[in-house]
């Protein structure tokens, strides 16, 4: 019987409500975590089984599109879902070693191949690594999935890095030739105009470049869900610039050079330049007017430093440049919602390093800089940048190229010598018109 007792108490002989109802909720969480690594399970069962099977490809992708729900707040790029599905589909065959990823600037290639690599890796239970093209590990491990990139530069053509791309195409064929067996594979993720001008020295490497994967512009609802969802819907104010932004504005406007998933995610990420953009259809124009226009704000000098750097780390402080700049190193502070906007962890490298989101951010910030301190640029850019972005005024420009006047190519000249560099971009447009414009001088 009860007797000045607690309601969730039974008398001094038979357990307590409380106990018992604890040792049935723990029963109920371990059977519940159970069931759910059960059903993992058995997911990973039947993608490692499509593998060695031929299951029709729809029957695969129910089963993908299962993992891509669970990834999707993952994903800061407008990637397809779809072109995952087809990547990790070839990827994934026992029998393919290699797949190319190829699409125009700004098409997501980069955003696609990571996820692609991810999505594989976790199936097959491999690991993965993502790399420069010229940073080649000693050896490449076992049941790992590498992804390369930056082929031919990480900016744009560097018109110098042919060596060094057939150097690691060369690394790559012998790895999958030998005759010793392995499980590793191969992302190769490269700029379509790129894949397609050194198409005819790429053909040795055919092997590598048989499973390929072409992220092609894709329908205009598609990206028009993007557009609503991204842009528009987060946007309260009903008189906003956004209202106006359509697809067809993103297709046909003077960066047709730059894919649209890029432009999608540019004017998300920086929503007041939208009405700017419906002004003047130049995406980069946009992005390098308003760099310019933060020219008094702290923001800028650490876009000004990471631009000129390429990077920036700790540990290769240049406390010179910083001090020329106005910055030093205690003013940085990565929590800081400007510094945000622009730049990101580079998770790529061991060493901790910060570098502008896309390339192309890091793209208009170099227009901007090279527009307003152009002698700066030359005399303290990285190297790569310069080589990468700046051609001489008689020939001729892609859209993210700038024409370098004389006297800007005589002074890059000049410090490629004091860093004896000069030799071996001697083939590059910068130094054959600063040889043209020495010979020209000699003669007068």
């Amino acid at each position: 019987m009860f007797r000045n007792r607690s309601l969730l108490q039974y008398d001094s002989d038979g357990p307590s409500i409380g106990l018992i109802t604890g040792v049935v909720i723990l029963c109920l969480l371990v059977f519940g975590a159970v069931s759910v690594l059960f059903h993992r399970y058995v997911f990973r069962k039947r993608i490692r089984e499509y593998m060695k099977t031929t299951l029709e490809f729809e029957e695969f992708e129910e089963l993908m599109l299962h993992s891509q729900r669970e990834r999707h707040e993952k994903l800061d790029e407008v990637v397809a879902g779809r072109d995952i599905i087809h990547g990790v589909t070839k990827l994934s065959k026992e029998n393919v070693k290699s797949l190319a990823v190829i699409g125009i600037f700004g098409n997501s290639i980069s955003g696609t191949s990571r996820l692609i690599a991810l999505e594989c890796a976790e199936w097959l239970e491999f690991e993965t690594v993502q790399r420069p093209f010229d940073k080649l590990p000693e050896e490449l491990k076992d049941k790992t999935i590498y992804f390369f990139y930056g082929w031919f530069g990480y900016w744009n053509d560097d018109l110098c890095s042919l060596e060094q791309v057939t150097k690691t195409l060369d690394f790559l064929a012998g790895v999958f030739s030998s005759e010793k067996p392995n499980n590793i594979k191969v992302i190769i993720c490269m700029r379509s105009d790129l894949y397609d001008k050194y198409s005819t020295d790429l053909q040795k490497y055919e092997k590598l470049f048989e499973n390929r994967l072409e992220l092609t512009q894709r329908k205009r609802d598609e990206y028009g869900i993007h557009v609503d969802e991204k842009i528009k819907d987060r946007c309260k104010e009903s008189d906003c610039g956004c209202k106006a932004i359509t697809v067809d504005m993103l297709s046909k406007g003077k960066d047709t050079f730059i894919g649209i998933p890029l432009k999608i995610n540019i004017l998300t990420h920086f929503h007041e330049l939208t009405s700017h953009y419906v002004n003047d259809r130049d995406i980069l124009k946009v992005m390098k007017n308003h760099i310019t226009a933060l020219k008094e704000h702290d923001v800028y000098r650490w876009i000004k430093y990471i631009c000129l750097k390429g990077q920036l780390s700790h540990s290769v402080f240049d406390v010179d440049l910083a001090k020329d700049i106005g910055i030093g190193e205690e003013h940085f502070d990565e929590e800081n919602v400007y510094f945000k906007k622009y730049f990101t962890k580079n998770k790529l490298e061991k060493e901790e390093t910060y570098v502008f989101w896309h390339p192309f951010i890091y793209i208009c910030a170099f227009h901007s800089l090279y527009e307003t301190e152009a002698f700066f640029v030359i005399a303290h850019c990285n190297v790569d940048a310069i080589l990468q972005l700046l051609r001489p005024k008689d020939t001729v420009t892609s859209y993210i190229e700038i024409s370098a006047d004389e006297h800007h190519v005589s002074a890059f000249y000049e410090r490629l010598k004091t860093i004896n560099l000069h030799k071996k971009y001697d083939n590059h447009p910068l130094v054959r018109k600063a040889h043209q414009i020495g010979a020209e001088q000699i003669k007068k």
